[in-house]
This record gives C-alpha cells, sequence and structure tokens, in this order.
C-alpha cells in the first residue's frame, strides 16, 4: 500500500498536478519526465487526488495507441486470470502487480504474454518497495476488456466473477485457473500431515465460486469455499494439475520441484 501523505504532501503534489495536468495540459508521459517519476506513478497520484482523467484534452489524443482485443483463446483466458489475480483495470490502463522479492521469473512470463495477445509489450514501473507494476495504455482496449468481463471496478467491491466465455471450453478453464492461480494461489505442505495442498485465494466470492466450477468440470475435487479460499488436497488432483495445466510462474515450479512433484513446462 502506498505511504499515506501527510496533509501537507497531499496539498503539495495536488498544486503540482494541477498546475502541469490541468492548467499546462501536459501529458502524463512528459509530466512524468519533469518529475523524475514512472508514467504510472503520475497516473496513480492523478486517481488519488481524484484529479479527473482528460486524455482527450491531452495534444496527440487523436493519435492515441488503439489496440483490437483478439478473438477468444487459451492466452487470452490466461490473461484474464491474471487480471483477475493480481491485475487492475483502471481508466485507459490496466496494469498488473508483481512480488519483486518472490516473482521477478514471472514479469517476462507476463510481458511475453501481453505482446503475444495485443502486439505491445507492458512497461515496468517500480515505484513502490517490494513490488513491481506492468502496465499497458490504450483506450480501446480498456473498453474491450470489459466487454468480455474485465472491467474497471474495485474487485472485493464489486465482487467480481469469472468470465462466462471461459466456460465455454476446457481448455479455457485450464488456462484461466493457471493465470489465477500464478497470481493468487500457493502450494504448501501442510505442517502436521504428510501432503502438500494448493489453495486459491481472493477476496471475491463468486470469482471463488466460478473456480471451484472450473475445478469441477475438469475432474478435480476442490473444496467449498472457505476463508476465501478454495483447496484442492489430494495428491492426485496436485499431481494431474501440475501436469495438465502447469504454472506459468516459476515460484510455483520451483515449489512443487522442492515437494519432488514434477511440473509441466508453462504454456502450451
Amino acid at each position: 500500500m502506498p505511504r499515506r501523505w501527510t496533509a501537507q504532501e497531499e496539498t503539495e503534489k495536488r498544486i503540482e498536478l494541477e498546475e502541469l495536468y490541468v492548467r499546462r495540459n501536459l501529458p502524463i508521459g512528459e509530466i512524468a519526465d519533469l518529475l523524475g517519476l514512472a508514467e504510472m506513478t503520475v497516473y496513480n497520484r492523478l486517481l488519488r487526488l481524484g484529479i479527473r482523467i482528460q486524455r482527450e484534452l491531452k495534444p496527440g489524443y487523436s493519435h492515441a495507441r488503439h489496440i483490437p482485443l483478439p478473438a477468444y483463446s487459451g492466452d487470452l483466458a490466461e490473461f484474464c486470470g491474471i487480471i483477475l489475480g493480481d491485475g487492475h483495470i483502471g481508466a485507459g490502463q490496466f496494469w498488473v502487480t508483481i512480488n519483486a522479492q518472490t516473482d521477478l521469473h514471472y514479469v517476462p512470463y507476463v510481458q511475453d504474454l501481453c505482446e503475444e495477445l495485443f502486439a505491445f509489450r507492458p512497461r515496468i514501473a517500480r515505484d513502490r518497495p517490494g513490488s513491481v507494476d506492468l502496465y499497458l495504455t490504450s483506450s480501446s482496449l480498456v473498453k474491450s476488456l470489459s466487454r468480455i468481463g474485465l472491467y474497471s471496478s474495485n474487485k472485493v467491491h464489486d465482487q467480481v466473477a469469472v468470465p462466462r466465455w471461459i466456460f465455454d471450453s476446457l481448455e479455457y478453464r485450464r488456462r484461466f485457473l493457471r493465470g489465477l492461480f500464478d497470481t493468487d494461489g500457493s502450494i504448501y505442505r501442510l505442517k502436521h500431515f504428510n501432503a502438500v495442498q494448493m489453495s486459491f485465494r481472493n477476496r471475491s466470492t463468486p470469482l471463488l465460486e466460478g473456480t471451484r466450477q472450473a475445478l469441477h468440470d475438469l475432474g478435480y475435487h476442490p473444496s467449498r469455499v472457505s476463508s476465501h479460499s478454495v483447496y484442492l488436497t489430494r495428491r492426485a488432483d496436485i499431481d494431474r494439475y501440475i501436469k495438465e495445466i502447469g504454472f506459468g510462474n516459476a515460484k510455483h515450479r520451483f515449489r512443487a520441484k522442492a515437494f519432488r512433484v514434477m511440473p509441466a513446462s508453462p504454456r502450451t
């Protein structure tokens, strides 16, 4: 979480951004260069201060990046899982927050996936200790994402769900689960039992219910939703998951190896 500003700091930052963004009408990229910040930081400060994003008033707006939404695919399903896990969608931009201490190997994986889908590679912002943000800016893409079940929101407040089209294909389910587990999942040994458990953790109950349904559809035996999580505990289920779905996030592959479970190769 960003550090809470003092009243004086908030006033100073508001004056600074209102001068640059509102009065001087500079685009976010130029403001970032002037202040020595990442574009994502400037964008987040505008939102935090309640300054309305006005891209249509900025120089060069007519040349804004247009990114069409690709056809439904396993890659798009996995992207949806990532966004509903550790992703966020704002006004004209999406970003994925990655733990810089444990998940740095996952950064190029997500970048490669997005570049394959959208023909643009997400940029990297390192504005907060311990985390990395990957972001891509395109109003047209954000509008398209809203039509397939990903929309600008507070995911917990709005209690988001698995997009309906994910249930059109077993492969979509598998890839969605991979993206969600890579970002919101964990694999670990139970303390008092000689057993391994996998958990999908999220604060949205409909999302967890949809995750549980997707696992059922694929022949797994997930637990009921409890403690904001869905669990796989049967060893046969965990072995199958690793072989048939696998991990894009190397952290989970390393942990699976530590438990003497051989993971499948990522992204097929």
